[in-house]
């Protein structure tokens, strides 16, 4: 959002801005909302959304990330929802297009607008740099060949995520409900996964447990109902580590569907003893231990889909 305490200063940067404007808006990825002034020729605000390219992770096949900006009113018409208009207009559009996630930036005057849209602030550490002249590290030139210098025994820390799991057990059979994801899925095509996601920020374990509970089947469980079962640390093949916190309901009133049939197919019934064999392994190994009375268990690719051997 523009900063309304001060002036916006001239310059050259207007007209390149200008014609800059002119030509990505007639590209795909580039779009303007914008509501025309009340009283005559004029705007009375406006807002600016793109989408760039990303890759596909292990929680998201989305191909977009978007963002907005250039969020703005004019002094005579604020107050009147003119913003919100604009900036809703622009998360429609964004969604639309594909993208996974919508950022923006904001001044204090235009946090209370955004949150209220359900954008929240997620403690992330973004950093920044100048294009310039690297600094001198004592970092050693580039060699000819960048494998070379990229050695695959050189990896990354990576710090683990939180994710959370709810087995809903059926008292009749004992049988826990899975859900099939679509074809289109990255991380687990046509596969069978419990109930489950990534924690949001400032969640706890227990509450992201409902929540993931009833978007992903209409099932509604207050959090001091579910009763954790165990806990394990999941070493994916592509580098990824998640720490997953797996809670059971065996009570509820309503009957599961499929709330999100854009991401799957269908809900599946399956015995935790004998688990299908189109589970994702690490699906399988969940349930295993479940059945089993283990309550923690470091899972890697490979015992995921040995079950009978975990790490502890």
């Amino acid at each position: 959002m523009l900063n309304s305490s001060r002036p916006t200063p001239g310059g050259d940067w207007l007209a390149d801005c200008a014609a800059a404007l002119a030509e990505r808006l007639q590209g795909p990825a580039f779009a303007a909302f914008v509501l025309d002034a009340p009283d005559g020729p004029g705007l009375a605000s406006c807002a600016v959304a793109t989408f760039t390219p990303r890759l596909p992770g292990p929680h998201s096949s989305a191909p977009h990330v978007g963002e907005i900006h250039s969020v703005a009113t004019d002094e005579r018409w604020r107050r009147r929802g003119y913003a919100g208009a604009v900036v809703t207009a622009a998360m429609q559009w964004l969604s639309r297009q594909g993208c996974s996630s919508v950022r923006l930036t904001t001044s204090p005057d235009g946090e209370s607008l955004y949150t209220g849209l359900g954008f929240r602030v997620i403690p992330t550490p973004l950093m920044t740099w100048q294009c310039g002249p690297l600094p001198d590290q004592g970092i050693a030139a580039p060699a000819q060949n960048t494998r070379d210098v990229l050695s695959p025994a050189v990896r990354t820390p990576r710090r683990s995520i939180a994710h959370v799991m709810v087995l809903l057990q059926r008292p009749a059979d004992g049988r826990v409900l899975t859900i099939r994801h679509q074809a289109t899925s990255w991380h687990s095509p046509d596969l069978l996964t419990v109930v489950g996601g990534r924690l949001e920020a400032d969640e706890d374990l227990d509450a992201g447990a409902a929540r993931e509970l009833y978007e992903e089947t209409g099932i509604s469980v207050p959090p001091e109902q579910l009763e954790f079962r165990q806990l394990v640390h999941m070493h994916a093949a592509d580098g990824e580590r998640v720490i997953g916190s797996v809670f059971t309901a065996r009570t509820w009133e309503g009957e599961p569907y499929n709330r999100e049939p854009d991401t799957h197919s269908e809900l599946v019934w399956v015995d935790p003893h004998t688990p299908p064999p189109d589970c994702h392994p690490f699906t399988h190994q969940v349930l295993h231990l479940f059945s089993t009375g283990r309550t923690y268990a470091n899972l890697v690719p490979e015992q995921a889909a040995s079950p009978s051997a975990p790490t502890t």
